[in-house]
């Protein structure tokens, strides 16, 4: 093998070894918050906090 395909596996491998870090990190980060109770919303008759402040 030349130097440059050494070079050029070399970048590939480094590359792959990346992308798959990244990948199982997004599904790790997708299943916990599929699995994290729902964010509660506020009841719109009530306002925002910041409304009772500004009269």
């Amino acid at each position: 093998m030349q130097p440059s395909s050494l070079i050029f596996v070399a970048v590939v491998g480094i590359w792959a070894a990346f992308l798959v870090q990244h990948w199982v990190r997004r599904r790790e980060d997708l299943a916990t918050a599929r699995s994290a109770r729902p964010i509660q919303r506020c009841d719109p008759r009530v306002g925002a906090p910041s409304d009772r402040f500004l009269q």
